[in-house]
């Protein structure tokens, strides 16, 4: 008897299904991210072996590009001799960005240094960031890209210029 209600069940939901014009239900399927869920990047801005600065940038498709305190964090009010920060939407300062991947977008950064002279920006490690992934580094006064994943960018900064620092000069586009 039991076995009889029970293919009577699934006949009537089948039957239901057909009446409606749909079928069983199917899982819904979306292309695979080119980067997997919190893959991370860290970019440093280095003067010397002792005189750096280092920012993270993780990927979440559920992550915002405005500031969010679950997944960013802003940078101290402090004037360390070199400062890299990464930005979001909003202005705001960040030394840990949380950010939706989209193949080919950007990250502004802001470049802060307390002396002159000859610096380079690194990618210091790669997690769960596939090998096929570009990391660009953007200088927008010189107008010159270099892929940081393969080598390190340097350049100078001239605090007397102030287009050769601050928020404006450089932009990490990954591809």
């Amino acid at each position: 008897m039991k076995k009889i209600i029970l293919i009577l069940l699934v006949a009537i939901a089948l039957a239901a299904c057909q009446k409606n014009g749909t079928n069983s239900p199917k899982p819904v399927t979306t292309p695979a991210d080119t980067i997997p869920e919190k893959g991370t990047m860290f970019v440093q801005l280095v003067k010397d072996s002792s005189t750096k600065d280092e920012i993270a940038i993780q990927f979440s498709k559920t992550y915002h590009l405005t500031y969010d305190a679950y997944e960013d964090n802003r940078v101290p009010a402090s004037s360390p001799p070199v400062l890299l920060s990464a930005l979001a939407s909003d202005g705001t300062v960040l030394n840990w960005d949380g950010v939706p991947y989209t193949p080919g977008m950007s990250i502004p950064l802001a470049a802060n240094v307390t002396t002159s002279g000859p610096y380079f920006l690194k990618v210091s490690r790669l997690v769960n960031i596939p090998s096929n992934i570009q990391v660009w580094c953007k200088d927008n006064l010189t107008k010159d890209s270099l892929n940081i994943r393969k080598g390190n960018y340097h350049f100078n900064i001239d605090n007397a210029d102030t287009n050769s620092f601050g928020k404006r000069r450089f932009q990490i586009v990954v591809r």
